[in-house]
């Protein structure tokens, strides 16, 4: 029987954590299979007899969803979805609200994104502020020659610890990264110069006069990353699911979303703004999960990576108790894998 307390330490974690098959197959059965994971979006289940929908029922033993978002779990011993959510739902809430309905629809396609590499990789970076600088320079520097005077992603170009981005720990593995302090005076000022896109806000502005600034902050990048444990990533204006499919393999798939009640004129601007960043960024991410996972199978004599970063410097709790810390400040790692190690250790009712 495994020792996962030997196995995650207050500032390491064993390597064995990434490529031991035996760690995995329990991962499957403890945390996938007896707390709630993220299944789909309402809007994807076009009616609740949709066949989609009789077949989750079938396979899970709880379904209950939040705003739209259904999740599932295949044991009953979980508390309500709610409980689970805490703090991360008020910034659910941020995201959907920036919708004029209030809701998301999903349903212009799904990306899916591949890499030879474990999950936990993925929850790694999910709300780090200091891998951006090297995994997407190139990215950044291309965006910075195209912008000019635009602010996109400079809060990544230095030091991003003198910026007032900022990121929290949330509670049950739950990670938040938010980049809109630094994207001022609108989202829109900041978002990026994309070939292809000069015309389509030039017919909306002579559309919609001086509502124009509103309608191209709702097509904006939300400059939010938000992580719900163990398997739903919110990032700017998309969902993505994370898949384990065996110990050094994992999927993304990830969908686009529009906002219910929005202008129509907007969406194909919307799409254009994120399929320029979607090439640019997956492909420096799979690099780094790839290279990671191949040092870790390469090298066991290295048997432990340091988590450490911003241990033990100044920090915020609110009366919630939620953590405030520096983007590279790695407590928000920390606490999705004490998360991890509660559900790993715990005895099942």
């Amino acid at each position: 029987m495994t020792d996962y307390a030997h196995l995650v330490r207050s500032d390491r974690v064993h390597r064995r954590l990434y490529v031991d098959q035996d760690i995995f197959a329990d991962e499957m059965e403890r945390i996938f299979g007896r707390s709630w994971v993220y299944l789909a979006h309402q809007s994807e289940l076009p009616s609740p007899l949709d066949e989609a929908m009789a077949d989750l029922g079938r396979r899970m033993a709880r379904i209950a969803s939040y705003r739209g978002l259904i999740f599932g779990s295949r044991s009953d011993d979980v508390p309500p979805l709610a409980e689970h959510l805490g703090a991360v739902a008020g910034l659910l809430d941020q995201w959907l609200d920036r919708a004029p309905d209030g809701e998301v629809f999903v349903g212009h396609g799904t990306r899916v994104i591949s890499a030879r590499a474990n999950w936990k990789l993925y929850l790694d970076g999910a709300a780090d502020g200091l891998h951006p600088l090297f995994t997407h320079r190139s990215y950044l520097e291309l965006s910075s020659q195209r912008s000019g005077s635009r602010k996109f992603l400079s809060e990544f170009r230095a030091d991003p610890d003198r910026t007032a981005m900022y990121a929290q720990v949330l509670g049950d593995g739950h990670q938040f990264l938010d980049q809109r302090p630094t994207r001022q005076p609108s989202l829109w000022s900041a978002m990026p110069k994309v070939p292809g896109t000069e015309h389509v806000v030039a017919q909306i502005s002579a559309r919609y006069g001086d509502r124009t600034p509103a309608v191209l902050e709702r097509t904006a990048f939300a400059a939010m990353n938000i992580f719900v444990f163990p398997n739903l990533s919110i990032v700017e204006n998309a969902i993505g699911v994370i898949c384990p499919l065996a110990v050094n393999r994992t999927e993304v798939r990830w969908s686009r979303v529009s906002l219910r009640g929005a202008e129509p004129e907007a969406l194909p601007l919307q799409m254009r703004l994120a399929e320029e960043s979607d090439g640019f960024i997956d492909v420096d991410d799979i690099e780094n999960w790839e290279r990671a996972q191949e040092g870790l199978e390469a090298v066991p004599e290295a048997e432990w990576l340091h988590t450490g970063r911003g241990l033990g410097l100044p920090s915020t709790r609110d009366d919630r108790g939620v953590e405030t810390v520096a983007v590279t400040n790695e407590a928000p790692m920390r606490a999705y894998q004490a998360e991890w190690l509660r559900l790993m250790t715990r005895r099942p009712d």
